[in-house]
C-alpha cells in the first residue's frame, strides 16, 4: 500500500462548549489505506459491521538509534466492534505536514472517522 495514493479524511474538529455531530464516517480505503493530519489530541475511531474481526494498522516512518520503530495495530470486534485509538506521536508522521497512513487487513463493512480535540 502507498502513502502517496492513500485516500484523505479530514478530521472533525471537537470545539469546547459546541455539539458536534460524530455520525459521519467514511469507508476505509482497501487499496493504499487512509491518511490524515494528526496530533497528540487526534483520536481514531474505525467501526466494523463485518463479521470477522480486523487489524488496523498505523504505519511509523521513525527510527531510534539505527533501528526502525513498529508499526501500532488494533483490532475492531466482528460485528459490533466500534473502537477508538489515540496516541499519535510524531514517530507515526509520514511527513513534514504530520500525515498519518493507516491501513485494514480487510475494508468490508469497514468505516472510520478523524476526531481532533480542540482547546
Amino acid at each position: 500500500m502507498a502513502f502517496a495514493n492513500a485516500v484523505r479524511v479530514t478530521p472533525i474538529r471537537l470545539e469546547k462548549r459546541a455539539a458536534v455531530s460524530v455520525a459521519t464516517m467514511v469507508s476505509a480505503d482497501g487499496t493504499d489505506g487512509n491518511k490524515f493530519t494528526a496530533t497528540s489530541r487526534t483520536l481514531l475511531r474505525v467501526k466494523n459491521t463485518d463479521a470477522s474481526p480486523i487489524t488496523v494498522t498505523i504505519n511509523t516512518n521513525a527510527t531510534f538509534k539505527g533501528l526502525t520503530l513498529p508499526d501500532a495495530t488494533f483490532s475492531a470486534p466482528a460485528t459490533t466492534g466500534d473502537v477508538v485509538w489515540s496516541g499519535f506521536e510524531e514517530h507515526f508522521h509520514q511527513n513534514a505536514a504530520a500525515d498519518v497512513h493507516v491501513e485494514f487487513s480487510a475494508v468490508a463493512g469497514v468505516t472510520l472517522a478523524v476526531y481532533e480535540v480542540v482547546d
